[in-house]
């Protein structure tokens, strides 16, 4: 079979699991990623023999049971970094590039003026994308990451040593964690997506995503946020900044948890999509 060939019945298969545009963009992903194969040959030497069709027609049974691709090709990129991923961990989305990106923006102008490091907590920290990124955009950064799965840490800990970064990783349950020092900044992306919510999700996130990394239950969906806040108390500096990531449902209900526990400069952040996303606040 030629490279152009198996192309076109790859895309032609998994539009059988996936709507054409998203099936489209998996193949593209697949063929450049993973095979190394540009669209630019496909067209320049379509006519070539593929030699991985064995190979592919693996990797096409995964994608029809709904694997992510980035389990395929084994990383997600964030922020013009590639992140090591597995079904332990939760993959980057561009939602929480945002939530970074906020981060770096508001801290960034500020170090060249700092006469101490910023020391940063994040919570829940998956593949440390968050960790990671923070500690190699914001000069003079120290970062403590925590998570309460030591496969999860161990991928982390192996993304930050491929990527350069210092991260001090701590194997702790939030609901119990008790820090041992301060924070100027605390950020979070916790479990926020309701088991309602679940009914509704794709097969390649309820299927081979992890549950803890995701799903809180419908009774209480805000008890990672209402732990974290408390948290702050004794663990934020003062003029210290709390970030989170959110369900989208729970914008004014997040924001009323900072509020009770005396933050100020409260703000609810919409995402790319016009959805409530990102809540922060100033410990003062």
């Amino acid at each position: 079979m030629t490279i152009k060939k198996a192309y076109q019945h790859l895309s032609q298969h998994l539009q059988a699991a996936y709507e054409k545009s998203e099936a489209q963009a998996i193949a593209r992903r697949l063929w450049s990623d993973k095979y190394s194969i540009s669209q630019i040959q496909i067209i320049t030497e379509g006519d070539t023999i593929f030699e991985h069709q064995k190979e592919l027609e693996e990797d096409l049974a995964l994608l029809l049971e709904h694997t992510p691709i980035q389990h395929i090709i084994g990383f997600e990129e964030f922020m013009g970094r590639n992140f090591s991923v597995t079904n332990k961990t939760l993959i980057p989305r561009p939602e929480t590039e945002e939530l970074v990106e906020l981060i770096i923006k508001e801290f960034g102008s500020k170090s060249p003026s700092r006469t101490t490091p910023l020391t940063i907590l994040d919570i829940g920290t998956g593949t440390a994308a968050i960790a990671i990124t923070l500690n190699l955009e914001l000069e003079n950064s120290i970062v403590t990451a925590i998570d309460i799965d030591p496969d999860t840490l161990q991928i982390a800990r192996n993304n930050a040593v491929k990527l350069g970064a210092e991260i001090e990783f701590i194997e702790a349950d939030i609901l119990k964690f008790a820090p041992k020092q301060t924070y100027d900044i605390i950020v979070s992306n916790p479990p926020y997506v309701t088991f309602e919510q679940k009914k509704v999700m794709h097969p390649n996130v309820t299927l081979h995503e992890p549950d803890k990394a995701l799903y809180v239950d419908d009774n209480d969906p805000l008890i990672f946020y209402r732990r974290i806040a408390e948290l702050c108390a004794d663990t934020l500096e003062k003029s210290g900044a709390l970030y989170f990531e959110i369900n989208e449902d729970y914008g004014t209900e997040t924001a009323q948890l900072l509020e009770q526990q005396g933050f100020e400069d409260i703000r609810i952040i919409k995402d790319f999509n016009n959805k409530d996303r990102i809540v922060c606040g100033i410990k003062r």
